[in-house]
């Protein structure tokens, strides 16, 4: 057979032919697997393929659980050491892995206290009532793993709450599933709060009357107290009569009071009997309540004691000093109590002004007539006879008179001219309960003046310069007041405009005066003539560029009464400015450029006079950023002999050393390639495989009946390569459904973004149904951008040449139409802050660039718009670069229509303002990013389309038809 085999050329070689088949067609099939199962994940995800996240999971979620637990019931204590402790137990129970921080947080209830937590892994801090505690996770948490056990530690507060429902979260940002997110743990507080208060009535009884002990105990929760028992022993002064209580008994022999229980929120009262004792005259007898426990624990001790006592009359005189004027208790009195037997005992009293002598073996009281003193200085003495009975309280109030003397004197000026003459008014007035006598007057006039008269009719002294002295022949009563004026002239020449005139009078009396502090007064009056310097400083403009001026405004104004002399105004400038020139309306201003100093000397600035400098500055070449310059301004000058300065206000400006067109770039997707079409390959690699198939076969048919040994190893690899073709068909058709589905997307989301868009129609005089509305993305699934702020529009600087027109439209633009783009959007107001235009939240409206002109004042109108998005969607100037010269163009204000004719395209540096410069021909710029860099990320040029005017037209004539 080998023989016949090699006649017909089927020996060695023919077999390494076929051998090599089978490697082939397997690398082919793995080949294609590679290039297909990721675009076709990444196209069911509806993702470009270059976008796919290769890590993200094909299936299985994340899902956390938490359990909480504590052992037995909560025992409320006071003990700061004493504490409990809740468990809590996070698991994975989900189908896939848990990744980044875990975060438990634990809001405790107002009766519990955080103090602290452990758990391996765990770092816990509290603040207030609220637990937080983070594990980092730094490896992940794989299906059915718990972490480490967190232990959180409480202390019970004194609370009457039975009960409490803790509930701690826990989060995390891969979660899939929050229901099982929160661990629910109810617990049980026990403890009460007995309480006792104890009252006794009468508070002064006589011996041998009975007095009554009113004991009341409560129990102030939360919990039910058990088996309580108060112990209260009588004090040997008195003799027991009865007990009755309204629950439990009460032992005399022990002085045990069995309670029972008390719920929560319930009292117990016992009240006792006994008699005073005939010996215990005069003493002062304390019952307290000697023990209180319960089977229930008692977290509060503080209130478990009680004391009350009494006092047993004896002889007794006490009384209240008053000031009799005011009726308040007067302190630092000498009382002193002379009784029958001629025992005399004096006491001072404090502030409450109550004075007490009791009979006692020392200090002996003799029944019969006794006269109580007081006296203190400042009032007149004042005495009482009394009469004494052995044991019996006598009350003596003494109200204490005196004199009290005010003065008050007044000019009725503020300020006065030298030279004029001041009327001083004097009153002194009697609030005292007695007459006042002797009284006098005494008037310290200021210098720089001279007396002149005085209306008092009473004969003066003068015993110093400037002193004057009167004494009153008669009283002044309580409640009068005696009155009189004293004239006197303002020397001519003071020493300074702004001298204080000060005039001294007091009031004295041979009665005792209680308040010495209103027996002087001062009236004080200031000269006229003060200067009141004003210093502002103001810059134009507030942001200026290399080699432009920048102009200083300094306003010096004396809005006083008085003129300042020898006046300087100071101002030192950065060192980023050259000083050009400085001039000022008063005085003389000299400059040093090397210093960069101005100065300006004014002799003399009157009063309601103003001086204005101004200085010219030119921003130079050292410096090198955007730099903000800050300024201030400084006066001096004299007055009144003393030297005296100002600052002014501080201004500030920017320099600008490089500014930039607005970056209206996202990120680079060509969205008008041809997406990646995966099935297709599919169907080649199955068309492919299922040729060999049917070679296979046919191989098969031919030499089926005859002797070669390759017939049987052909139909196996027939049926294995159809088999194959046929899981590549159906992967095809899948593919091809998947594709078909994300193109139907994104011609919807072209919908959205207003893509598509009917032929313009100029003679259309409303806003089109597909107008894109800013935030209309926002309803878009999976959209989240930002918003473009409303910013407010300025009203524009109008050329008087301009201004001479009939009507002129500075409408501000809010439409934009290129009908060669399909693209018909609104437009947006955005200021320039300096640097670049504030286009941050700009999406698919059209930004008109603040400081260029309105269409309606005939110079360079700028407006910017996205290539594209953040999020990679298209930008409204997307095609931009597609226009062509000849295209149209239609801008819309609230009045007009202007229609525009593209120009030129050109490609600019960011750095170019060139482009929105203002023209002297009516203009159209538009401008997007171009030349994207994909090694940094950025569009590196700005595409700037260049239009001019070819009409305009009221909106108005649109609608009439005309």
């Amino acid at each position: 057979m080998n023989d016949k085999l090699g006649d017909h050329d089927w020996g060695e070689k023919p077999k390494s032919r076929l051998v090599w088949i089978a490697p082939l067609i397997f690398a082919l099939v793995i080949l294609s697997l590679v290039l297909l199962l990721p675009g076709a994940i990444t196209q069911a995800a509806g993702e470009n393929p270059e976008q796919a996240n290769p890590n993200a999971p094909l299936q299985g979620i994340p899902d956390l659980s938490i359990s909480k637990s504590h052992q037995g019931d909560f025992i409320i204590s006071l003990d700061p050491q004493a504490f409990y402790t809740y468990t809590i137990l996070i698991s994975n129970v989900g189908t896939a892995q848990v990744t980044g921080p875990i975060t438990v947080t634990d809001v405790l209830s107002d009766a519990l206290e955080p103090v602290g937590g452990i758990g391996q892994g765990w770092a816990v801090g509290f603040n207030g009532q609220t637990f937080t505690c983070v594990y980092s996770n730094t490896v992940g948490v794989s299906p059915t793993v718990s972490l480490p056990s967190l232990r959180l530690f409480v202390r019970i507060k004194q609370t009457n709450t039975p009960s409490v429902i803790n509930r701690a979260t826990v989060s995390n940002a891969s979660d899939a599933n929050p229901a099982n997110n929160i661990g629910v743990d109810p617990t049980t507080l026990v403890g009460a709060d007995l309480a006792v208060t104890k009252s006794v009535t009468p508070s002064s009884p006589s011996p041998g009357s009975v007095i009554t002990y009113t004991i009341t105990l409560s129990n102030q929760g939360p919990s039910q107290a058990t088996s309580v028992v108060l112990t209260d022993t009588l004090p040997g002064e008195i003799s027991f009569e009865n007990a009755s209580a309204t629950q439990g008994s009460y032992t005399l022999a022990n002085g045990r009071w069995d309670v029972g229980t008390i719920n929560s929120g319930s009292n117990a009262v016992l009240r006792i009997s006994a008699t005073v004792d005939q010996e215990s005259l005069g003493k002062t007898i304390t019952n307290v309540v000697e023990g209180l426990s319960s089977t229930t624990p008692d977290y509060n001790l503080t209130n478990n004691t009680a004391s009350v006592s009494f006092s047993v009359q004896t002889t007794r005189v006490s009384g209240l000093v008053t000031d009799a004027a005011k009726g308040t208790p007067l302190s630092g009195v000498k009382v002193e109590l002379q009784d029958s037997a001629n025992h005399l005992y004096s006491y001072t009293t404090t502030t409450t002004g109550w004075f007490t002598f009791t009979n006692t073996i020392t200090t002996p009281l003799a029944s019969g007539n006794a006269t109580v003193r007081a006296s203190k200085t400042g009032y007149a003495t004042k005495s009482a006879n009394i009469v004494i009975v052995q044991n019996q309280s006598l009350r003596q109030d003494l109200s204490l008179d005196t004199a009290d003397l005010l003065i008050t004197k007044s000019d009725g000026l503020t300020t006065v001219i030298p030279g004029s003459t001041i009327t001083y008014t004097l009153v002194i007035s009697n609030l005292g309960t007695i007459p006042a006598s002797t009284v006098v007057i005494t008037d310290v006039l200021p210098t720089f003046t001279t007396y002149i008269t005085d209306t008092s009719g009473i004969a003066k002294t003068t015993p110093a310069a400037y002193t004057y002295v009167w004494k009153l022949n008669n009283n002044i009563d309580p409640g009068k007041a005696f009155r009189f004026n004293i004239r006197a002239k303002v020397a001519d020449g003071l020493p300074s405009p702004t001298h204080t005139l000060t005039n001294r009078g007091s009031v004295s009396s041979q009665t005792p005066d209680s308040n010495s502090n209103n027996n002087v007064s001062l009236d004080n009056t200031t000269s006229t003539g003060t200067p009141n310097p004003t210093l502002t400083l103001a810059v134009t403009p507030n942001q200026v560029r290399t080699g432009q001026n920048a102009t200083y405004t300094i306003k010096l104004t004396n809005a006083g009464t008085a003129p300042m002399t020898d006046v300087e105004v100071s101002d030192t400038f950065s060192t980023f400015l050259d000083i050009s020139s400085a001039r000022t309306t008063i005085g003389t201003a000299s400059l040093n450029n090397t210093t960069r100093r101005v100065t300006v000397a004014i002799d003399v600035l009157a009063p309601k006079a103003e001086a204005t400098i101004t200085v010219v500055a030119r921003v130079n070449t050292s410096a090198t950023t955007n730099t903000t310059v800050s300024n201030v301004a400084t006066v001096t000058y004299k007055f009144g002999g003393s030297n005296f300065s100002r600052n002014s206000n501080t201004v500030s400006f920017q320099i600008l050393v490089s500014s930039t067109l607005p970056g209206t770039g996202g990120v680079e997707l060509d969205a008008r390639d041809t997406p990646a079409r995966p099935y297709l390959l599919a169907f080649f690699s199955s068309t492919l495989l299922l040729g060999l198939g049917i070679s296979a076969f046919v191989y098969y048919l031919k030499n089926r009946r005859g002797p070669s040994e390759w017939s049987g190893w052909a139909l196996k690899m027939g049926l294995l390569l159809t088999v194959v073709a046929g899981l590549f068909a159906v992967a095809g058709v899948v593919l091809s459904g998947i594709a078909a589905g994300v193109e139907n997307r994104q011609v919807s989301l072209q919908a959205h973004t207003g893509q598509t868009l009917e032929k313009f129609i100029p003679e259309s005089t409303h806003t089109p149904d597909n107008l894109i509305v800013p935030g209309v993305l926002l309803q878009i699934p999976g959209s989240e951008l930002d918003k473009l702020p409303d910013f407010p529009i300025p009203t524009p600087t109008i050329h008087p040449e301009i201004a001479q027109e009939n009507e002129i439209d500075i409408s501000p633009v809010n439409r934009l139409i290129v009908p060669a783009l399909a693209l018909d959007t609104v437009v947006k107001y955005v200021p320039y802050d300096g640097l670049t235009w504030m286009i941050a939240g700009l999406q698919q409206e059209i930004a008109w660039m603040g400081e260029t002109s309105w269409p309606g004042l005939g110079s360079n109108t700028a407006l910017a718009g996205h290539v594209t998005l953040r999020d990679g969607k298209n930008g409204p100037f997307r095609d931009l670069s597609d226009l062509r010269y000849g295209d149209a163009i239609f801008v819309y204000t609230e009045k007009n229509i202007y229609e525009y004719m593209v120009e030129d395209l050109v490609t600019v540096e960011p750095t170019d303002l060139s482009v929105v410069e203002p023209t002297n021909d009516p203009t159209l710029t538009l401008i997007t990013c171009t030349e994207w860099d994909p090694y940094t990320g950025f569009y590196t040029k700005r595409l700037v389309v260049k239009s001019s005017l070819v009409s305009s037209k009221p909106i108005t004539q649109i609608s009439q038809g005309n």
